[in-house]
Formats: C-alpha cells, structure tokens, sequence
C-alpha cells in the first residue's frame, strides 16, 4: 500500500495481540513501534520478506511484539480510548478552547 490514512486492520491485528508487518504510510508510521511490528517502505518487497521469515521462525518474537502491540493498543488505540478523546475534543470545541477556524486561536503550523 503506497498510501493510507491509518489502517483499522494494524489496530485489529494488535488488539487480539498479533505482531504487525506494515507500510510506513499514514498513521502507521506514528502507532507501530519496533517493539510490536516491522514498518517497511511502500514496494520493499526485501524487508517485508525477512520480517516475514524472523517472525516465522520466531515464536518468542512473534510473542514478545504481539503483547506489546496489544499494550500499545490498549493504551492509545481502543475503543475507549479513542472515544474519550473525542468527548475531550468535542468539550474543548464547545468552550471556544479548540484550536481552529472558528475558535479565534492560532493554529501552531510546523
């Protein structure tokens, strides 16, 4: 996949605690750690292969990263999580206190 904005599938796969092999495209390249998963570039046949290979041939490895995929998940990618961020977003948007068009603050532009 050469683009993507952020792929439930990662997130399903760490959430039952799978290790991920993934496109460093979109939100990936945020959410998945060298400790849960393998980021490879789009059209990186090579690197998807051997990651592919280590964790065949790896159970601990295999293990290891899908226990910290599902803690990383846990942590910033469930349902709970993700909807308490909006509630937070949606208050802020409310008091006027959201960076945005219509909130009159400046939006910090890297």
């Amino acid at each position: 996949m050469r683009s993507e904005g952020f792929s439930n599938a990662t997130l399903q796969a760490m959430a039952t605690g799978l290790p991920v092999v993934v496109t460093a495209v979109g939100g990936n390249s945020e959410f998945v750690t060298p400790e849960c998963g393998t980021l490879f570039s789009p059209g990186d046949a090579d690197t998807l292969a051997a990651a592919l290979e280590e964790l065949a041939q790896s159970p601990r490895k295999r293990c290891e990263q899908g226990m910290a995929g599902r803690a990383r998940w846990a942590e910033h990618g469930s349902l709970q999580m993700m909807t308490d961020a909006y509630m937070d977003a949606f208050e802020r948007a409310i008091r006027g206190d959201f960076p945005g068009l219509w909130s009159g603050k400046k939006v910090a532009r890297p």
